[in-house]
């Protein structure tokens, strides 16, 4: 796509956002104050390969589907405030975000889609270093491509999958179980 900025819009009642700026390479960012998205229920690749260096600040608190919402957003720097604790599906969220270095916690309760390491919301995340966790998690996690994690974040994580639901594992790259001991795990 041509589009370098998204002109100011007003949405009413938006329900389906998916694949509505794909490949926006240029958009570096978008402002969502006019939009009532308290009735969006899909963001599935909604803001795939675009520019955005942070998330669009919006009501996704009934949001159902976040499959690839921010897949291949090689500018994407920090993700905050962003509401999924009614998301059944994160697979690829932040897939191929290489530069992506901050996300706060994620409300993970909802999600009961299958999560495998190549469909893992953080799959390719090479420079994620601060992950708030995953609030309630109840499937496995795999962050073995997202090697950067600190040792703070490694406890997030941990602590996300500890709560409740026992036979869930986590997958991590060698660098980063090396950080972790016994006590830790």
């Amino acid at each position: 796509s041509n589009l370098k900025e998204v002109p100011k819009l007003r949405f009413n009642e938006i329900r389906e956002m998916t694949e509505a700026f794909r490949d926006c390479v240029q958009v570096k960012e978008i402002d969502t104050s006019g939009w009532n998205t308290s009735s969006l229920s899909h963001l599935i690749r909604t803001f795939y390969n675009t520019g955005l260096a942070e998330n669009p600040q919006m009501d996704t608190s009934n949001v159902i589907y976040m499959s690839g919402t921010f897949e291949s957003c090689t500018g994407l720097k920090r993700v905050k405030n962003l509401n999924t604790g009614k998301v059944t599906s994160i697979s690829t969220l932040f897939g191929g975000c290489y530069y992506l270095e901050s996300v706060d916690e994620l409300d993970a309760s909802s999600v009961s889609s299958p999560i495998s390491s190549y469909s893992s919301p953080l799959y390719h995340c090479y420079l994620l270093r601060n992950f708030g966790g995953l609030k309630g998690m109840k499937q496995s996690w795999y962050a073995d491509t997202a090697f950067s994690l600190s040792y703070e974040s490694l406890l997030n994580i941990i602590n996300g999958l500890a709560d409740g639901v026992s036979g869930k594992t986590l997958t991590l790259h060698q660098d980063l179980v090396n950080q972790l001991s016994d006590d830790d795990i």
